[in-house]
């Protein structure tokens, strides 16, 4: 892993890609504030002392975007009253397929990677196009936590939390070369480098083909369909300009964040650089 993600990564023991995206840079000079915001894969997994260390960051608001099959499947544990605090938002685009469909195809070679990252890239538009509302509910109910700390998850902490903290870092002002980089973080959590792994051999024994050498030659084929690649961030960040014309007006009229409220979230979660 990287220096620039282990500075970021909570030491939680059962936390998967649990990491803070505070520190970065925003236009006006400030910078986000270390400790108030973070991002995860799902929380099935936190122990007893993962709740110890959650009780010291004063978590206000979490949102977590996994549907409800993936929430009976791995439902949060957490301690109560952080429990009452999550809202949950359903996010599951029409284009999306399911994880079992896409190792099989590249396994097999019914599916390219070409193919994949078109489809992942189409699926990262319908975020925007069609889940919206739920960002915007994302955004107030933070707004609601009154400037304590929020988390946003899903499953791996990679595709859905991934432009919601985009969407989160450009309100407060930070470059997209900044969230960009933030979003490419995933790539060194070890937590997800171990799913690619599960999923290669899942793909070799489809393929019919076990041997450790095969194993790892799927796993180096699959880093780059199953990680965070750069296009689909920005296929989401096109389509906030193809749905409102700009940031601006995506968060005006389509979030209903007011210059206000954008001015209080700036307030909470910035501090002089």
């Amino acid at each position: 892993m990287t220096p620039a993600y282990l500075r970021r990564q909570l030491p939680l023991q059962g936390g998967i890609n649990f990491r803070d995206f505070g520190g970065y840079a925003a236009a006006d000079g400030r910078r986000v504030k270390w400790g108030k915001l973070f991002r995860a894969g799902h929380l099935a997994d936190l122990t007893d002392d993962d709740h110890a260390h959650l009780d010291t960051l004063d978590i206000g608001a979490i949102c977590d975007f996994r549907t409800d099959a993936e929430n009976a499947e791995h439902p949060p544990h957490l301690p109560q009253d952080i429990q009452s605090r999550l809202i949950r938002l359903n996010i599951w685009p029409k284009s999306a397929r399911s994880v079992e469909h896409m190792i099989r195809g590249l396994a097999q070679g019914t599916l390219s990677e070409a193919e994949v990252y078109d489809a992942q890239n189409i699926v990262y538009r319908e975020f925007i196009s069609d889940f919206s509302a739920a960002y915007a509910q994302m955004i107030h109910h933070i707004i609601a936590a009154q400037g304590r700390a929020a988390l946003i998850h899903c499953a791996g902490g990679k595709d859905r939390t991934g432009v919601g903290a985009a969407l989160i870092l450009r309100l407060l002002g930070v470059s997209d070369a900044d969230i960009f980089a933030d979003y490419a973080l995933t790539n060194h959590s070890q937590a997800a480098l171990q799913r690619i792994r599960v999923y290669a051999q899942k793909g070799a024994a489809m393929a019919g083909v076990t041997d450790a050498p095969a194993v790892d030659a799927l796993f180096n084929r699959f880093l780059p369909p199953f990680g965070a690649r750069a296009d689909s961030l920005a296929a989401a960040l096109e389509a906030v300009h193809d749905l409102a014309g700009s940031f601006d007006g995506y968060f005006r009229d389509v979030l209903r964040v007011t210059p206000a409220q954008r001015d209080q979230l700036q307030q909470w979660y910035l501090e002089p650089a």
